[in-house]
């Protein structure tokens, strides 16, 4: 179920235009890879057209579905660069150091349109950029982490300069039939059938200088960043707020009174907002898990038991029933639709 942020997050098209130039050099029009977005072709060579995520994501669907290729998610991921990012791009390649950079980038990652939500984590001396679905994207999943998790590495690369950044890149789905086309982007170890998708970054590299630092252009830039996201953004509400910080960390479930405080107002305030909202924390709570128990069903060769524990259950006949009065469906149908719908051939090799 797509959340309303789907349609509120606003953001530049430079995605849009890679995605259709690369179907436009299979013989595909731009008219057929956008049918059913709502952008319109004269908007492609508009800079102050926007796009939301579900007009992305249906875009996405229609190069999966068009593309004669399997492996267009790493292509479309190779040909992204500085630029691809915008005006963060730039921002980020005037900063000081990696460190500095990357916490401009999670700032204003909104700027560049995020297909999936952007995490960097720093625990037990390792540092590791996550992505993780908020929008309950299935079977999209792997092309979604492909033109996310792509791009970051590459921009690590243009940022510092150098070409081993990764210590090792893990994703959630098992390894695709186009293994090549990964090793050949990634040039690290891959591990597949993972908790997460993200990148572990080599140790050291986070206060290593920039060549093309240059404080005062970075000041600029990052104002602009700012007027950018504040020309854009629309409020959350507290029910997409909610969502969003349980899906911060998959695994990890906070009560109401912890995630009352992270979005600072009183527990009994949230309540009576969520309320208003025709929801409660339960029922967003419940949504999360189904959303992440079908995307582990789906995308990955965890067992019942895994997942269950993954979802916040300490017991998989709990989980089993819980999962039923979400879905209708118990988790073992749900993976053999899923595996119905794979081609033979992405199977695992």
């Amino acid at each position: 179920m797509f959340t309303d942020k789907l349609h509120e997050s606003k953001h530049n098209l430079n995605d849009v235009n890679l995605l259709v130039n690369l179907l436009d050099e299979f013989n595909i029009s731009a008219e057929r890879a956008l049918d059913g977005t709502g952008i319109e072709r004269h908007q492609l060579s508009d800079p102050s057209a926007l796009v939301s995520h579900q007009q992305e994501l249906t875009l996405f669907n229609n190069v999966r579905a068009l593309a004669p290729i399997k492996e267009i998610g790493i292509l479309a991921a190779r040909r992204s660069d500085i630029a691809s990012f915008g005006i963060l791009g730039y921002a980020m390649l005037s900063c000081s150091c990696l460190k500095e950079a990357i916490d401009l980038g999670m700032r204003y990652i909104d700027v560049a349109g995020p297909k999936l939500h952007h995490q960097f984590i720093q625990m037990n001396g390792k540092s590791t950029y996550r992505v993780t679905d908020q929008y309950g994207v299935g079977e999209l999943l792997p092309f979604c982490v492909e033109v996310s998790l792509g791009p970051i590495f590459l921009l690590t690369q243009e940022l510092l300069e150098i070409d081993d950044v990764a210590e090792e890149i893990h994703f959630t789905f098992p390894e695709p039939s186009y293994i090549s086309h990964y090793r050949e982007l990634f040039n690290t170890r891959l591990i597949f059938n993972s908790q997460y998708n993200q990148l572990i970054l080599r140790d050291g590299l986070l206060e290593q200088p920039l060549p093309k630092a240059n404080p005062l252009s970075a000041k600029l830039l990052e104002k602009l960043c700012a007027e950018a996201t504040q020309q854009h953004s629309y409020p959350l509400n507290h029910a997409v707020e909610v969502r969003n910080i349980l899906l911060a960390k998959p695994g990890y479930f906070p009560k109401i009174d912890k995630v009352a405080e992270i979005m600072d107002v009183a527990p009994r305030t949230l309540r009576r907002k969520l309320q208003m909202a025709d929801t409660s924390f339960q029922r967003i709570l419940d949504d999360v898990r189904r959303q992440l128990s079908i995307n582990y069903l789906s995308n990955t060769k965890f067992c019942v038991d895994e997942i269950a524990s993954l979802v916040g259950f300490s017991d998989a006949a709990n989980f089993r029933q819980a999962f039923k009065r979400w879905t209708g469906k118990t988790p073992s149908e749900v993976r053999l639709d899923a595996n119905r719908l794979e081609p033979q051939d992405n199977a695992v090799a």
